[in-house]
């Protein structure tokens, strides 16, 4: 079915679907950009075509109502369906499939839930690759963590009375739980696997982000040896904001020295909790203001034993052993916007776990307040288990054989698939962290079947919330970034130090401001320049230089009006 939405052009799509009014056919069968249709949306009157498509990027833009898409939103707008991510996205495709190509597609049937039996014996993974996002991600919490005595299932019991997503205080209790243990419970691997977990909430205004990251902090600080001083290796110090990457390097370094000599230095934690994690991978992106912070905090991701950052100015910082973990949160609609294309290819991204949460219904008073006691006194015990060091190397055979088949069936195919590598190039890696995780929770110095089940419950989901991430990062709104190029341009124009021009370069530093990714820009400059709506030109200064300018076309400018 994928293989034959692929084979479908855009403008096969238009032709077929939608209202068929296009340039003449001499130039379609000739041109591939600029191809004058109108507008797709079915609100929209536009007997004199106003929109154009591209068959080489195989998108279309409308420049009277600013909107724009691919084919899945030509074919959204025809089937009354709904193309955006948590939408229909995979509803339009197979009827695209069936349409278009005569694909015959099972519709899975829902049954009713059906009690299992319990079994000792492996639950054997799906052995197809996952389906594309339909709904929002979603799982069990039962078979994540099954009733019984643990500190996971008391923490999330605990917090789940605070009208908050559920989704939230899972994650957030694995984030409690990794930073207790830091470096002292390792998974034996061919590099040692640590708890280094990069968490980020993703949820509207007033969804309970900042509570959810706040029962954290409050659990940390119930107990006294997890609060950091210096020569506590088991202290865990809660930084909000790091600065730079140099101040981030030296609040995990301690340092005790002896008649002023370096003597020893003690391992640090740190919980980085960042309520708005834009402001802090924003800094690491911007060129102005890059000191460092994304770049060291990789390296705690990563789990390094040794970090380090260096500049010919502020000199050479280095801490060795430490541990850290990454708790934030944002808004959906800063995510197309969060990211550049370079942390697709440094893998920034994949370092980090994206946790959106479906909103919960909230009285208009909470009664029940929230008492971690439970969770508290769980968390002591886990702390008194892994202060004598622990190494899990043993996995139960039936442990051991299902993680094997769920790799080989689902995990290594996509990490090998050239479509995914970039976001799930880690993939075998955060669930080896999680399988850590869920065998600490059980204090359990061996690797154990369920272990792994909890583990694989969560596999669908961290899939299905990447290709999200995907599918948003790739549908930035062109009309606000056709608007504010349009701004730009008049604005420069009309400045006495620009004698009436707006140079290619200042537009540009002005729209990159706002956060968008290069490619959003380029992308829209070009669909602008194909339906001339801007014009390029050579501006020869008094000083004999040149310089490249843009220039609003009149339909430009009445657009702009």
């Amino acid at each position: 079915m994928d293989d034959a939405c692929d084979s479908i052009t855009i403008f096969e799509v238009y032709d077929r679907l939608s209202k068929g009014q296009y340039d003449n056919p001499r130039s379609i069968a000739t041109r591939d950009e600029g191809i004058q249709i109108s507008c797709p949306i079915p609100g929209h009157r536009d007997n004199n075509p106003s929109a154009a498509i591209n068959k080489v990027k195989q998108v279309w833009m409308c420049y009277r109502c600013g909107e724009g898409g691919n084919k899945y939103t030509i074919a959204g707008y025809a089937y009354g369906l709904d193309p955006k991510p948590g939408g229909q996205f995979w509803e339009i495709k197979v009827r695209m499939a069936e349409e278009f190509r005569g694909v015959a597609y099972n519709r899975p049937q829902v049954s009713a839930p059906t009690t299992a039996p319990a079994t000792s014996q492996p639950q054997s993974p799906q052995t197809a690759l996952p389906e594309p996002v339909r709904v929002a991600p979603s799982y069990k919490i039962q078979d994540v963590l099954p009733n019984g005595d643990s500190f996971l299932r008391a923490y999330y019991d605990a917090t789940s009375v605070d009208q908050t997503p559920s989704e939230y205080q899972l994650w957030c209790g694995l984030v409690a739980l990794a930073v207790a243990i830091g470096r002292r419970v390792t998974l034996v691997d061919s590099i040692p696997v640590t708890a280094n977990l990069g968490i980020c909430l993703i949820g509207m205004t007033a969804t309970g982000k900042s509570r959810s990251m706040r029962h954290v902090e409050d659990l940390l600080g119930m107990d006294p040896r997890l609060h950091w001083h210096p020569g506590n290796e088991l202290g865990v110090k809660i930084r909000q904001n790091p600065g730079s990457g140099p101040y981030l390097i030296e609040e995990l370094v301690d340092d005790e020295k002896v008649s002023g000599s370096l003597s020893l230095q003690h391992p640090v934690k740190i919980l980085i909790s960042q309520d708005e994690i834009s402001s802090l991978i924003r800094k690491g992106n911007s060129r102005e203001s890059n000191h460092g912070v994304r770049e060291v905090v990789l390296q705690l991701l990563d789990g390094k034993r040794r970090l380090h950052h260096g500049s010919k100015t502020g000199g050479n910082f280095e801490a060795l052993d430490s541990f850290g973990v990454l708790l934030g949160a944002t808004q959906p609609e800063v995510v197309p916007t969060l990211f550049s294309d370079e942390d697709m290819v440094t893998g920034f991204m994949n370092r980090l776990i994206f946790v959106p949460g479906e909103p919960v219904k909230r009285s208009h008073r909470s009664a029940t307040p929230v008492d971690l006691t439970d969770a508290h006194e769980h968390l002591n015990r886990i702390v008194d288990w892994s202060a004598q060091g622990i190494e899990i190397e043993d996995w139960a055979d039936d442990a051991d054989a299902l993680w094997k088949e769920a790799f080989e069936l689902k995990v290594e195919p996509l990490q090998r698939d050239r479509r995914w590598n970039k976001i799930l190039g880690r993939l075998d890696l955060t669930m080896k962290r999680l399988i850590l995780l869920f065998a600490a929770n059980n204090r359990s110095s061996s690797i154990q079947l369920e272990h792994v089940q909890s583990a694989l419950a969560l596999l669908d989901y961290l899939i299905e919330c990447y290709q999200q991430l995907v599918e948003n990062l790739e549908t930035t709104d062109i009309d606000q970034v056709w608007v504010r190029i349009a701004k730009a341009c008049l604005k420069l124009q009309g400045s006495p130090d620009y004698e009436g021009h707006a140079p290619i370069s200042q537009v540009q530093r002005t729209v990159n401001k706002t956060g968008w990714q290069a490619r959003h820009y380029t992308e829209t400059i070009d669909a602008m320049v194909d339906g001339e709506l801007v014009e390029t030109y050579e501006h020869t200064k008094a000083s004999g230089r040149k310089i490249k300018c843009f220039r609003l076309t009149p339909l430009g400018l009445s657009l702009a009006a």
